[in-house]
C-alpha cells in the first residue's frame, strides 16, 4: 500500500492500494435489495432495502472483529495534543498501518483516509442503538453511524478507562466507513470511546476511510460483490439468522 500525502488536507491520507482483489471485509448483492456483509468467512450483516428505496433493514450478528487492535492507553497517551492537525496525521498513519494488516475493507485502488467534521446527528440522533436489528430510513434523511456490534454501557469497565481519556484529551478518534449503500457510515472500529465520548459530552473526533477517485478528490461508491449463489443463498442465510425483513 502506497500513502499520499492530500493536497488539501494537512492530516488527511490518500492511499493506494494494489494486490488486493477481494478485501478481507466486503458487501456483496443479490436481486431485490439483498446485500450482506461479510468478514473473510463470517457473516457480520444482512441487509434488504424496502421498497421505494425508502430505507434498508439490517440485522448483525455479532461476528464482527476490528481490524484494529485494542488500543492502550499509554499508547494514546504518546500521541498527543488531541485535536490538531499533528495528531490527526499520527493516528491516520497508525490507522492505515492496521487496516494493511488486518481484515478490513481496502481492496485495490484509490483510499481516503482522513479527519472529517460531522454533523451532531450523526453520532447522537441518527447513531443506530438498536440491536441487533435495525432499520435505517433514508426518507427521513438518514445519514448516521451503525455500529457492527452491539454498543457496550456506559458503566462498564473498558468505557469506564475511555472516559478518563476523554477527559484528559488524550481519547484516539473513532475510525468510520463511509458507505453509500447506507447513506452513511459504518463503524468500524471505537465502539467503546464512542460510547465514552457521548457519556462525557465531548463529540468525538473521527477519521473516516473512503473509496476515492484515481486523483484522491472525491468519495466514489462502495463497491460490492456478487453473493455466490445469489438469492437463495441469502434466504438461507436469513433462516439460519431467523431474519425475516420488512
Amino acid at each position: 500500500m502506497r500513502r499520499i500525502k492530500l493536497r488539501d488536507s494537512e492530516s488527511g491520507l490518500g492511499l493506494v492500494v494494489t494486490g488486493r482483489a477481494t478485501p478481507g471485509l466486503r458487501f456483496e448483492v443479490a436481486s431485490g435489495g439483498r446485500l450482506l456483509l461479510r468478514q473473510q468467512n463470517r457473516l457480520v450483516l444482512l441487509g434488504k432495502v424496502r421498497g421505494w428505496n425508502d430505507g434498508v433493514d439490517v440485522q448483525r450478528t455479532g461476528d464482527y472483529v476490528s481490524p484494529l487492535p485494542p488500543l492502550r492507553a499509554d499508547h494514546a497517551r504518546q500521541i498527543t495534543p488531541s485535536g490538531d492537525t499533528a495528531w490527526f496525521g499520527r493516528w491516520a498513519h497508525q490507522f492505515a498501518s492496521w487496516l494493511d494488516d488486518g481484515a478490513g475493507p481496502l481492496h485495490d485502488g484509490s483510499w481516503i483516509l482522513g479527519p472529517r467534521k460531522l454533523p451532531a446527528y450523526c453520532l447522537r440522533g441518527d447513531l443506530v442503538t438498536d440491536y441487533p436489528d435495525s432499520y435505517l430510513d433514508w426518507w427521513d434523511g438518514w445519514n448516521g453511524v451503525l455500529p457492527l456490534t452491539q454498543l457496550p454501557d456506559a458503566d462498564s469497565a473498558r468505557v469506564k478507562a475511555f472516559r478518563r481519556q476523554a477527559r484528559e484529551g488524550t481519547l484516539p478518534p473513532l475510525l468510520l466507513w463511509s458507505v453509500t449503500a447506507f447513506d452513511g457510515y459504518v463503524l468500524l472500529d471505537g465502539r467503546c470511546r464512542l460510547v465514552a465520548a457521548l457519556a462525557e459530552g465531548i463529540e468525538p473526533a473521527v477519521l473516516v476511510l473512503a473509496h476515492a477517485s484515481a486523483d484522491l478528490r472525491e468519495d466514489r461508491r462502495t463497491r460490492a460483490w456478487p453473493i455466490r449463489g445469489g438469492v437463495p443463498t441469502w434466504e438461507m442465510r436469513a433462516a439460519a439468522q431467523a431474519w425475516v425483513a420488512e
